[in-house]
């Protein structure tokens, strides 16, 4: 049998001298340094700051959009025939957009309903109580036709709903500056690269 026992025996790796260097294995030249890491640029940033503005403002506008098309009760009050009895421009079952300040308010026992007046014009009733006097509104309403008897009937609005544009409103504005945010520290990481 052979002796395997003692390190530079047989089947053992040669050893170096005591204090010597190991052996190397051949070198071709020091490796390569590494690359040197790229800084990323705020591009990704911007865009996400630029879609989220644009998105603002879209959101921002469809929330202006009840009170920018509203009508006010001098349009509705110059609108309404009072001798016909009735609305030149609407039908019945029409919808039109009001927006004013509440001047007064009563109830109404016979119709089982709130009477609005708006800026001391015209108005419309509503069968849920909207606000109180002073208070600035924006309803959407429908024209309904009431029987006078004797053949005769009366248009007038009767709210369906208030329009609470407020949350819309905030929500645009609020991705609008988170939009703006995000550009401005886009930009500022594109400069430093």
């Amino acid at each position: 049998m052979r002796d395997y026992g003692q390190p530079g025996g047989a089947g053992y790796p040669p050893q170096s001298p005591p204090g010597s260097v190991p052996p190397q294995p051949p070198s071709y030249g020091a490796p390569p340094p590494p690359a040197p890491l790229k800084k990323k640029g705020g591009k990704g940033l911007l865009i996400v700051g630029v879609i989220l503005l644009i998105v603002g403002i879209l959101i921002a506008v469809v929330g202006l959009l009840p009170t920018l098309n509203a009508k006010s009760a001098e349009d509705l009050d110059e609108d309404y025939d009072t001798d016909e009895h009735g609305f030149k421009s609407y039908d019945e079952g029409d919808t039109v957009v009001i927006s004013g300040k509440i001047t007064n308010k009563s109830e109404s026992a016979a119709m089982d309903a709130y009477v609005y007046e708006i800026d001391d014009k015209g108005g419309f009733l509503s069968s849920s109580d909207i606000g109180n006097e002073g208070d600035t509104v924006t309803v959407e309403c429908e024209v309904k036709v009431m029987d006078l008897g004797a053949g005769a009937t009366q248009e007038y609005l009767e709210a369906k709903a208030v329009v609470n544009v407020m949350p819309l409103i905030i929500i645009g504005i609020i991705l609008l500056i988170i939009g703006i945010i995000l550009m401005m520290i886009g930009i500022k990481k594109k400069k430093k690269v």
